[in-house]
């Protein structure tokens, strides 16, 4: 039991040292002149900061780069397709992840399998020097 958590918290110690080489990878390498505003996927950063880390390790550093206290950037849910591109709000996303359809804003038809239309994006909101 001892040498189980042992594990875990090395597991843990060694995913937040990696969650940390990640974010001074997005920091250097995010353009400090890049006008706010501009989006970035999950993968959009991967391919920016060239690192071997995981899709976890890049969502974390991006979930932290947007609070409050940092605010370099502002996560966003969308519902996407080649026909449509919706912005969901709080109450949508959770409305998505609960019953994998929604109707559609605009013309009130119901999207089914919605979970794979639903993409994440980061806006950059701030500079930094």
């Amino acid at each position: 039991m001892l040498n189980d958590f042992k594990s875990s918290v090395l597991t843990h110690s060694d995913f937040e040292r990696a969650v940390g080489e990640v974010l001074l990878s997005i920091v250097e390498k995010l353009p400090a002149t890049d006008a706010a505003g501009k989006t970035y996927s999950v993968s959009k950063i991967k391919k920016l900061i060239n690192v071997d880390g995981n899709n976890e390790q890049i969502l974390a550093a991006l979930n932290y780069l947007s609070t409050s206290r940092i605010d370099l950037f502002k996560h966003s849910w969308f519902l996407m397709s080649e026909e449509y591109s919706i912005e969901l709000d709080e109450s949508d996303f959770a409305e998505v992840m609960a019953r994998n359809a929604i109707a559609h804003p605009e013309t009130g038809l119901m999207i089914h399998d919605a979970k794979k239309h639903v993409f994440l994006s980061f806006t950059r909101v701030a500079g930094f020097e």
